[in-house]
């Protein structure tokens, strides 16, 4: 796991996520955000979940487009506090929607700790080995497929499945988990 930048402070945070998260915006995101879908419902399907949170849900596309679930969605740009805030009450899910979130968190770890004590499962996402060079302002931290493993069996999760996801002219390769709590076994 690597640092890619100094944290900010909560007033430069809030500015940053001030507007809702456009999962339409780049082509890149559009197919990872199909990709989390599919992995998603096939999840739901499988062990036939009927809830699903997230909490960093931006436009709310991925959880929107899940079938025969109830959802919880909530994300700062619509006024909630920070997930690091609301992971800490939420209540029992079957499925928690971790994409693209760990790496602008100070504390990763702790948030997934939390998500694992009230999550049957997880999809999570984040970019696969992010180099410092991308020079994305918003990411703190860069985490290769073994990071996220270590990361994932940390907090009480084991990992079911994962996902690299890359095209050509892409700037990330994604990588795509799912993981069930071990808290809930």
């Amino acid at each position: 796991m690597k640092k890619l930048r100094p944290f900010y402070t909560p007033d430069v945070v809030k500015q940053i996520y001030a507007t809702q998260y456009d999962s339409q915006y780049w082509p890149e995101h559009r197919e990872r955000v199909a990709q989390t879908i599919g992995i998603a419902q096939r999840l739901i399907m499988e062990h036939q979940l009927q809830s699903v949170a997230d909490y960093s849900c931006g436009d709310g596309t991925i959880a929107k487009s899940l079938v025969g679930v109830t959802m919880d969605l909530r994300d700062v740009s619509l006024g909630n506090e920070p997930i690091e805030v609301e992971v800490t009450r939420m209540e029992p899910v079957d499925l928690f929607l971790c994409t693209e979130t760990i790496e602008h968190l100070e504390a990763p770890w702790t948030v997934l700790e939390h998500i694992a004590r009230s999550a049957r499962f997880l999809v999570l996402s984040t970019p696969l080995d992010e180099s410092v060079y991308i020079g994305n302002h918003e990411h703190y931290w860069s985490f290769t497929d073994m990071d996220i493993e270590s990361l994932l069996a940390q907090s009480d999760f084991k990992s079911l499945s994962y996902v690299p996801l890359t095209q050509p002219g892409w700037t990330y390769t994604y990588q795509i988990w799912t993981a069930r709590s071990l808290r809930f076994a």
